[in-house]
């Protein structure tokens, strides 16, 4: 589900995809104004990973690039989603799949249900815009467009995709939040 939602050629690029950047560019140049992301996981690791990197700016891309290469040749591809999952941010002030699988699902990320992954994968985009605590139906709508994103890059099959859509679901109670539980 992350995959598919944030990026889909994670396996086939070593850290930046010229093919997402491109696409990006010409729907930016098009719409006059900054409408798409190119960020992969690891330029996201590479920008989550160092505070000075927050501004918005040609600097920081660049600089993102330059590490999101060197993590590339330093770890494996396992190793970098490792890292990423257990350092993204998923609303609600929890970082880590595991802390959030348990916060919003009262269960192990291993033991996620394909709908329930899914929602998490579309939480990251806006984390507390569609955090299930906050907005169930615009956490529901976010899991409807990984799955089938999923779908589309032949991830899971149409009605894997409809049944997860089918899930019966249930949040957690929202925990206090303790930023000694995240990992």
């Amino acid at each position: 589900a992350l995959l598919a939602r944030e990026d889909a050629r994670f396996y086939e690029h070593g850290g930046v995809d010229y093919w997402g950047v491109a696409r990006a560019i010409i729907r930016d140049l098009k719409d006059q104004k900054a409408v798409q992301g190119a960020s992969t996981i690891t330029m996201q690791l590479a920008r989550n990973s160092f505070n000075d990197l927050n501004k918005k700016t040609a600097h920081r891309k660049l600089v993102e690039v330059m590490l999101a290469k060197r993590i590339e040749a330093a770890y494996s591809k396992e190793k970098i989603l490792e890292l990423y999952v257990n350092r993204i941010f998923f609303g609600t002030g929890m970082y880590g799949i595991e802390r959030a699988s348990k916060a919003y699902f009262n269960r192990h990320a291993a033991d996620l249900t394909p709908g329930e992954a899914a929602t998490l994968a579309g939480i990251i985009r806006s984390p507390n815009k569609f955090s299930p605590f906050r907005n169930w139906n615009g956490a529901l709508a976010e899991r409807n467009v990984v799955l089938d994103r999923m779908v589309l890059k032949k991830f899971i099959t149409k009605e894997e995709a409809e049944s997860a859509k089918k899930e019966d679901m249930a949040v957690a109670a929202q925990p206090a939040v303790r930023p000694m539980d995240n990992y």
